[in-house]
């Protein structure tokens, strides 16, 4: 897990009116993590992965050599709103072969289509505005071969192209995993001052 890539963005032009063009780079040229907005690309680099719109669906690439035993993967995005807690997204992946690798459906299409989440294989839920992990979960057949971190990096982007000025990061209470994340991202802005420890969730 510690060889989890640490990464910077680039924002640029919108999407729709909701998401912006992303793509995320883990050269070194720019401080890690951190936005630049601009319009034309930064960088000569490869990017580890971008976020961009095929027929009104988001669609996420990823580099898949940090994660070669990961497989395709579709994701759901459900975003909840629940005074007085925080906004939050979650990604929901799937493992079956219903929509291509890397789609991301929004939870209107996602229901209107009849589907459940029951064959769910992963999961992630963050804070919208402070990107705090809240929960991380990895269906027991799936453990061991890297879905999280496809998962950290799949919420990362859709983070940034929501327009969040902050960055995924761990919090202050995390579980033995959310330990080896913050190894992963010693150093960086987004590990947080422990002051708890969790059980993580099954």
């Amino acid at each position: 897990m510690s060889q989890y890539p640490t990464t910077w963005f680039w924002r640029s032009a919108p999407l729709n009116g909701d998401w912006n063009a992303v793509q995320s780079f883990t050269t070194e040229e720019v401080a890690k993590p951190s936005t630049i907005e601009a319009d034309a690309k930064p960088t000569l680099a490869d990017p580890y992965s971008t976020i961009s719109l095929e027929n009104d669906r988001l669609v996420i690439w990823s580099d898949r050599s940090y994660s070669p035993k990961v497989p395709d993967l579709w994701y759901l995005l459900v975003p909840r709103q629940q005074e007085p807690f925080p906004a939050t997204y979650s990604i929901v992946a799937f493992a079956d072969d219903r929509f291509p690798n890397g789609h991301v459906l929004e939870i209107d299409e996602f229901r209107r289509l009849g589907h459940t989440t029951a064959d769910q294989v992963a999961a992630v839920r963050w804070e919208q505005e402070s990107g705090k992990l809240q929960q991380v979960y990895v269906s027991s057949d799936y453990r061991r071969m890297g879905i999280s971190f496809r998962l950290f990096n799949v919420a990362d982007i859709i983070h940034i192209a929501s327009g969040a000025s902050t960055f995924l990061n761990g919090g202050e209470e995390v579980t033995a995993d959310g330990e080896k994340l913050a190894e992963a991202w010693k150093g960086s802005p987004r590990v947080k001052q422990k002051k708890a420890s969790f059980s993580p969730m099954d």
